[in-house]
């Protein structure tokens, strides 16, 4: 598999951290109807928002060059799957454990994203200065 982290602009980490935000809402939101009959767990998809940070996307602009810029699109909505398995007798779909690992592991993505922004500024800092 390629490495992701490739194409990855300190722009596109930017929208992926932004992402991470606003996925840490829906799994809150989930958390906090663990007890509302029907009410259907959310999720977004992080396969499509990498794409879209790393250029990979369908923006109707062709890069025609590897060192051409990606084209600056506008976040579209996000997608919400509902997760069909696991319905309690009340329709609820939300699985607390699964909340909270999905939670976890949402840390563990911002936490990586702040650190390959690090990276990348303490890189761009030593060749400015020439070190």
């Amino acid at each position: 598999m390629a490495d992701p982290s490739k194409g990855l602009s300190i722009a596109g980490a930017s929208r992926l951290l932004d992402w991470t935000a606003a996925r840490q809402k829906i799994l809150a939101s989930n958390i906090a109807n663990l007890d509302t009959p029907g009410y259907q767990a959310r999720d977004l998809d992080f396969q499509s928002a990498l794409r879209r940070a790393t250029g990979d996307g369908t923006t109707g602009l062709a890069r025609t060059n590897e060192r051409h810029l990606p084209s600056a699109e506008a976040a579209p909505s996000p997608r919400f799957p509902v997760q069909q398995a696991g319905a309690r007798f009340d329709g609820n779909t939300v699985n607390l454990a699964q909340e909270m690992a999905r939670i976890t592991e949402n840390g563990f993505l911002y936490q990586t994203l702040v650190r390959f922004i690090n990276h990348k500024i303490t890189t761009l800092k030593h060749a400015i200065r020439g070190v």
